[in-house]
């Protein structure tokens, strides 16, 4: 199906596989970036307990760069005109750097780049997402030093979902003609076993 991936980065050629819990299917990103030369690299975290059930939070895709004008781009298939979720989400581990904390840019096609800033040791996975109209049979989404000799940008896994064109985001989308950012997500339902507010 034309816009439903769901990509493990930094996983092995060979690790298609389907997670038992979501029976959502990932695929590597190794037919995309085949480690030549240092521009393109693997490796292994440990998800904490409460993420150790998403296989995706195991390995990640890292991109040593020296300068903010590479950019290291996930090119998606997509349907010109249809209408799109891209989520992406970055997890560490528990490893500190220095300056604590990782800094760099996610551009998606030619919005404007949104600043990742992840405090270390990281705690939890970082999400973003973003709605957007494809222009073209392609999505692009890259990631991109912050500034000179920066921290290396890095991505754990990265999905495309087409949105029903009945959906909120896509009115949003077509009355402002700009893509949306997801800001802040909150859960205010209750569990099913919560007794009922009388």
């Amino acid at each position: 199906m034309v816009g439903f991936l769901s990509i493990d980065c930094g996983s092995a050629a060979a690790s298609n596989y389907t997670n038992p819990s979501t029976t959502i299917q990932w695929q590597p990103d190794a037919m995309i970036w085949p480690e030549i030369g240092n521009w393109s690299a693997t490796a292994s975290v440990s998800p904490p307990e409460s993420m150790a059930e998403q296989t995706q939070y195991g390995t990640l895709r890292y991109f040593p760069t020296l300068n903010r004008d590479s950019k290291f781009c996930y090119t998606l298939p997509a349907i010109a005109g249809n209408y799109y979720l891209i989520r992406a989400s970055f997890w560490s581990g528990n490893d500190t750097i220095a300056n604590h904390q990782i800094r760099f840019h996610v551009i998606v096609d030619n919005y404007k780049g949104v600043e990742i800033v992840i405090a270390l040791p990281q705690t939890y996975a970082w999400f973003e997402e973003m709605y957007i109209r494809a222009q073209t049979s392609f999505v692009s989404v890259c990631l991109s030093a912050a500034y000179d000799s920066s921290d290396a940008p890095f991505i754990n896994s990265l999905e495309l979902r087409p949105l029903n064109s009945t959906m909120h985001p896509v009115e949003m989308i077509n009355n402002t003609n700009q893509a949306l950012r997801t800001v802040l997500r909150e859960d205010t339902g209750t569990l099913s076993n919560d007794p009922p507010i009388l």
